[in-house]
């Protein structure tokens, strides 16, 4: 189903009243109405999405390496930047380490948190110019749901900075290393002296012993 087909669903279950040919028309309560059908839609469309990715596959444990079993779909809650979507995916379990495991987590970016990266990047966008309460309203104003507390946006921010100076770290680590693992060539450098030719006047006037 076309994301198009799909709000005008919801806009038909609305009941929308026609508009009519005078008067003056609330723009405002309109793009807000239609901003959040196409929200809606969009949501819709991604579970379906995404759950559709969500095929069976052998799974191995990353800590023993032996194949995890298929103990069927749970839910999740994801925050995105078109609300909570609440998606069913593929749960696999390890007897001997006791650990669980949904590999569509690790697909869509969310293993370690219920938040998909499109939203983390506004997140941490807007912590990047505005206090963390500011933040928090301008998200809210802007996406029409508060996606996360000011306390919440602190933390991400704080996380988000702590990876990229690890990332940084990393690769200054590893350039350096390589540098110091090339080869050091032996460089041989060669002096010339050009001859200066003087001329004669400038001898003859020259004190003596110059």
């Amino acid at each position: 189903m076309e994301i198009d087909e799909t709000v005008r669903e919801l806009l038909v279950e609305m009941s929308l009243e026609e508009l009519g040919g005078v008067g003056s028309i609330d723009s405002g309560a309109e793009e807000e109405l239609f901003r959040r059908a196409g929200q809606q839609a969009a949501g819709k469309l991604l579970v379906e999405r995404w759950q559709g990715a969500d095929a069976g596959a052998i799974v191995k444990c990353e800590q023993c390496r032996e194949s995890m079993k298929p103990i069927g779909r749970r839910k999740k809650t994801l925050q995105t930047v078109c609300g909570a979507l609440e998606i069913n995916r593929r749960v696999y379990y390890c007897a001997q380490c006791r650990q669980t495991k949904a590999p569509l987590d690790r697909r869509l970016g969310v293993e370690s948190s219920g938040m998909t990266p499109g939203l983390m990047r506004l997140v941490c966008r807007t912590a990047l110019e505005l206090p963390y309460q500011q933040s928090e309203r301008l998200l809210n104003d802007t996406l029409g749901f508060t996606p996360c507390s000011a306390r919440e946006i602190e933390r991400i921010a704080k996380e988000h900075g702590q990876r990229i100076e690890k990332s940084q770290f990393e690769e200054r680590a590893a350039e350096q290393s390589e540098r110091q693992s090339r080869p050091h060539r032996k460089v041989s450098y060669c002096l010339a002296i050009d001859g200066v030719i003087t001329p004669p006047t400038m001898l003859q006037n020259a004190p003596f012993g110059a």
